[in-house]
Formats: structure tokens, sequence, C-alpha cells
């Protein structure tokens, strides 16, 4: 018998990291709490999230499930959608999932986001694509610690190694510099700091 508390549980995907509240705040604690992963690492991977978190554009809704049961296909055009929630979700979550199953390089994302898009990406779109992809990293790493999971320390190392990168640095600051047309100090310097 499934205890009362599991039932009540509900799907989330890497959007939840970018809602308030007690329920994140518990998630968050369990995280921390995990055995068996050095401290400093653990501290790069929230410290990255919460760089992250400080630029990345809020949606106006709940979150849904991201992954491969997200694609429609309507005879001409694949559409990636979060079959939960729909348009309450941030479509780049379902976006980057899926480029993380595949480990897209830049050309490949540049192509795929072309292919979806049905035009070459801007500077903000690429940006933000990139920020999820890492944010899907964060995500997957913490639940898969939180498991025990081998796939959680695979992802970890994907986020430490994406938080030295220049394009991290680069999508922070232009995502911060588009999201509502300006960005306030705090998450200018924020953003200007890759490497912190």
């Amino acid at each position: 018998m499934v205890p009362a508390e599991k039932r009540a549980a509900r799907r989330i995907c890497c959007t939840f990291l970018l809602t308030e509240g007690a329920e994140l705040d518990r998630f968050l604690a369990k995280v921390r709490g995990v055995e068996g992963v050095p401290e400093d690492e653990i501290e790069v991977l929230f410290a990255v999230y919460e760089r992250l978190r400080a630029v990345y554009p809020r949606t106006s809704g709940e979150d849904g499930f991201c992954g491969l049961g997200s694609v429609l296909f309507d005879g001409e055009r694949i559409w990636v959608a979060d079959r939960e929630a729909g348009w309450l979700s941030d479509g780049y979550a379902d976006l980057a999932a899926m480029a993380n199953l595949l480990d897209a390089n830049e050309a490949e994302e540049c192509a795929y986001l072309r292919a979806y898009f049905g035009a070459v990406p801007d500077a903000y779109q690429l940006a933000r694509f990139f920020l999820m992809r890492q944010l899907v990293h964060i995500f997957d790493a913490m639940v898969f610690l939180c498991l025990g999971s081998f796939d959680g320390r695979v992802h970890l190392d994907r986020v430490i190694e994406g938080a030295w990168s220049v394009r991290f640095g680069e999508a922070l600051r232009v995502v911060a510099g588009m999201t509502d047309g300006t960005a306030n100090a705090t998450t200018k310097a924020t953003a200007d700091s890759p490497g912190e």
C-alpha cells in the first residue's frame, strides 16, 4: 500500500526549481542533506542554481512533465509540448530535456532550435535554451543524488563543468539583459561573474 504522502505527490520537472514556497524549500533541504557527496560539490551545485535562478524568467503557471512523452507530430511538424500543463509551463524545459538526452553540441543546438522555431534562433533564444539545459542538469543531479543513483553524479559533473564555461556567463548576461527589457543591478552583477 502506498503511504498517503506519496499518493498526494505531483509530477515535477526542472521548472519546479523556479517556483517558490515550502514544497521547494523541503526539496532543496533534502538535496542539501544527501550523504556521500562532498560538501563543496553540493555548494557548487547550489551556487550555480542560484545564479541561474536569479536571471531566468519565471513562467506564469505550474510546471508539468518534461520528456519524450511530450513530443507531438501533426503530419508536417514536430512539436514538443508539456503534456500536463501545455502553455502553462516553460516550453524551453521540454526542448532542453530532449537536447540533454541527445547531448547536443552548440551547432546541433542551433539546428535543433532553427528546426523547432522555423527561423534562425537569436542570441536570447540560444542563451535561454542553454540555461534551461543547465537547469535540467541541476534538477536531474538533485533528484538522482537524493535517490542515491550514479546518474546524480553524472549530472552533477555536468553542472560543475558548465559552471566554469564562458558560455554559462555569456548566457546569464544575455538573459539578464533581456528579461523584462532591463535587468536590475543585482541580476547584472550575478550574471557578470561566470566562474565564481
